[in-house]
């Protein structure tokens, strides 16, 4: 019976994914369908759900606290920062209603799906976590989304503040899932689409604090979950042992999945600092090929003869050198540049609007990684070419 109920969620959902991203579905049933299927599985699902277990009640009332503070934290930085905007959500009586049955419909069934697969996987809780996270995140991302998406910069931004932000609230949703069954993540994902679907204003932040508040947020709920668990599990039975291992294991897994989140965010330089691997010698001996170095951004007047810059040539692209002299052509900042293994500093000018930042960190050798990574298709394409 588990194995047959586990193929309600691993075909259905992908499917209705398909079905809605491809705009096979027209007027009233673009709410309709997906809803009633989102009921089906929850139905289908909770029927068989098996007894809580003795700590779930608990469980579901801190998911229901950390949904909270999440919503209290968005709104804190958006107030902060740069203010509330309107909801693109109808809040006429007739859209409110639809509004519920689209919305919890579907909250009901991913999470009763969510806390099955976590079940099923519950001997491995770091993929358990891993999939569930990734997966959901996935149906939760329009597919219309990715379509219009026009380029490389329209990529990074998508995944820095729409994708990454949901793979942690994801992964914070499975963690409930694993330590206190579906309750608990349908109460913390509850929380947070009750106030993004009948607020009448919503946070209104560009993309970096997007991505700041997305990924940060879950943590923090992390934290304080993990902080009252801490506190209660000395108190919990001998036969709840193994979910004290479990517990362990899953705080594992989502702080891999958070270390992931953040490695892949800091890769777009969200920090203020962007990784750049080294493929030139123009710079040896002080940077070598393979080294990566960490380039931020900083005001062009701070920059100095000495610094190691990176900037944007025309026919070139990037180049990164050290400065040897500032000049100023017509009242405008403009950077001699030379490379430590070149003779003579670089026949033009660079304008301080063509600066893309400083070097302020060096990591050697091990952007060879990234080299070798990248010369795998073209030898993959030169080998079966040949």
């Amino acid at each position: 019976m588990r194995d047959v109920r586990l193929l309600v969620p691993i075909t259905i959902i992908p499917a209705l994914y398909l079905i809605t991203g491809l705009s096979f579905l027209k007027g009233f049933s673009v709410y309709l369908v997906p809803s009633m299927i989102w009921l089906l599985i929850f139905f289908v699902l909770f029927s068989h759900d098996p007894v809580p277990r003795e700590t779930s009640r608990s469980i579901v009332m801190l998911g229901f606290a950390v949904g909270l503070i999440h919503v209290a934290l968005l709104f804190n930085v958006a107030l902060m920062i740069t203010g509330l905007g309107r909801t693109p959500y109808s809040l006429t009586p007739l859209g409110l209603v639809i509004n519920v049955f689209f919305v919890y419909s579907r909250v009901l069934g991913m999470e009763f799906s969510r806390a099955l697969i976590i079940r099923k996987l519950s001997r491995r809780p770091a993929l358990a976590i891993a999939i569930t996270a990734v997966a959901f995140a996935i149906f939760l991302t329009p597919m219309q989304s990715l379509l219009v998406l026009q380029g490389p910069k329209d990529a990074t931004v998508f995944l820095a503040s729409r994708v990454l932000p949901l793979i942690a609230q994801s992964a914070l949703a499975s963690y409930l899932a694993l330590i206190g069954g579906p309750w608990a993540s349908i109460a913390y994902v509850g929380v947070l689409e009750a106030v993004m679907h009948y607020s009448p204003y919503l946070p209104s932040m560009g993309w970096m604090w997007t991505s700041l508040t997305g990924v940060m947020i879950p943590i923090i709920g992390f934290i304080i979950i993990n902080m009252a668990l801490a506190l209660s599990l000395c108190r919990i039975k001998k036969k709840h042992v193994i979910l004290k291992n479990r517990v362990r294991k899953g705080s594992l897994s989502l702080i891999t999945m958070v270390m992931i989140v953040l490695v892949m965010w800091a890769s777009i330089g969200a920090f203020g600092a962007k990784p750049i691997v080294i493929l030139g010698g123009s710079m040896k001996p002080t940077i070598n090929i393979g080294d990566i170095v960490i380039v931020g951004k900083v005001s062009p007047s701070s920059i100095e003869p000495g610094d190691v810059i990176q900037y944007y040539r025309e026919g070139i692209g990037v180049i990164t050198h050290r400065v040897v002299a500032v000049k100023y052509v017509d009242g405008k900042l403009n950077f001699v540049t030379k490379g430590d293994a070149m003779d003579e500093p670089d026949p033009w000018l660079v304008p301080s609007d063509f600066v893309i930042g400083k070097v302020i960190f060096v990591i050697p050798k091990l952007g060879w990684v990234t080299i070798a990574l990248r010369s795998i298709p073209q030898f993959l394409a030169s080998f079966f070419a040949g």
